[in-house]
């Protein structure tokens, strides 16, 4: 069977009754998986769950472990990868960078305890749930057959801890420093016209820091399920124009250029305009840090199939290690224990606007996000 990544090949159901039955016969195998606080189960060297303990089951929703023998964690857990190669959970492409997948081969691989970080994107109810998992797998041997302890601890709070310490309030203090700092040089100046400049860049540093505690406190209520959406009447074009002005004032403008396709069209639909201005103005913002100094990006919207597609244009093409974990929650390319960026479009533009994000990134192409909405 063809795979991207891992084997695809499984064990026989009658091997796999086998394993099981081997591994229940070791009683303090069960006292200790049921001792842990979190997520745990033994694979076989297909990488496949033979026994688990009662934390997963309970997680799953009260079921036994006859309900998931032979399959995968990624199965399980009903990652939006894990079906989409026959193979299965490990076989597709973005498997590569799943650090769930890579901790149990290599574990396997070099018969030690493996730990990594992994971020798995759940589809329950029909809506898309992240969470980051730190993931450790350990290697052992019974009755001559290969087993791998797999643990997952939830740290999706700790990693959201993180990234609001390292940028969050960092941004926050340092707007919040600055705008202290020409308030203090306004009191020394005595020429009326550089006092209206400085009004104007208090003006806009205090419009930021609104906006910074206003954005996350939507991405808090959203992640919650407690966003409240206010849907009224707007134009695409005057939404893009409005956000262009509006972030040529921010710094990461500085010394590059917005330019708006001509040929955006200005059609008029329903829609929460203050979460699709956030959408916009993370896109923009997005596709300027990924633009030299002295470049441009360019940004539009078209309309087809009954959807509204906005879109935003940059000149670099991403990595495929990065195309492969771009939505991923707590990811980004700017360092550890930042993102949210690009998780939260998808989260507040497909959740909440009901709409459609996606991206292309090729050579001679560029990167392209688009966010498609119903016009109804």
């Amino acid at each position: 069977m063809d795979t991207k990544f891992a084997p695809a090949e499984r064990a026989s159901e009658e091997r796999l009754l086998s394993g099981k039955k081997s591994i229940e016969s070791i009683r303090q195998f069960s006292n200790l998986l049921n001792s842990l606080p979190f997520v745990a189960a033994i694979l076989n060297e297909f990488r496949q769950i033979i026994y688990s303990n009662e934390v997963l089951l309970e997680t799953l929703g009260n079921i036994t472990i006859d309900d998931i023998l032979g399959k995968r964690p990624g199965e399980v857990l009903s990652c939006i990868h894990a079906f989409k190669e026959p193979g299965g959970c490990g076989t597709a492409e973005h498997c590569r960078v799943c650090g769930a997948i890579r901790a149990v081969m290599e574990s396997q691989e070099y018969n030690k305890k493996v730990i990594h970080e992994c971020r798995i994107t759940s589809l329950i109810n029909n809506e898309e749930i992240s969470a980051d998992y730190l993931v450790s797998a350990t290697p052992f041997h019974w009755k001559d057959h290969k087993y791998t302890i797999i643990t997952l601890s939830d740290i999706s709070h700790e990693k959201r801890r993180k990234a609001l310490e390292k940028v969050f309030f960092h941004d926050i203090i340092n707007k919040a420093g600055s705008l202290s700092g020409l308030i203090d040089m306004l009191k020394d100046i005595k020429d009326n016209r550089k006092i209206k400049d400085y009004l104007r860049l208090a003006r806009i540093l205090s419009d930021e820091l609104t906006e910074e505690i206003l954005a996350q406190r939507s991405l808090l209520a959203a992640e919650s399920g407690e966003l409240e959406l206010e849907f009224n009447q707007v134009r695409s074009r005057n939404l893009i124009q409005d956000n262009v002005d509006q972030i040529m004032n921010h710094y990461v403008a500085v010394n590059r250029q917005i330019e708006i396709d001509p040929d955006a069209v200005n059609i008029e639909f329903k829609t929460d305009p203050i979460l699709l201005n956030r959408i916009l103005t993370n896109m923009l913002k997005n596709a300027l840090e990924a633009t030299p100094e002295k470049e441009k990006i360019l940004v539009g919207c078209d309309s087809h199939d009954s959807k509204v597609v906005f879109w935003v244009h940059n000149n670099r093409v991403m990595p495929e290690e990065v195309k492969l974990q771009v939505f991923q929650r707590s990811f980004s390319t700017k360092g550890s224990n930042r993102g949210l960026g690009t998780y939260s479009i998808k989260l507040l533009g497909e959740r909440y606007l009901k709409g459609k994000v996606w991206f292309k990134s090729e050579e001679n192409f560029g990167t392209r996000f688009y966010l498609g909405l119903p016009l109804t």
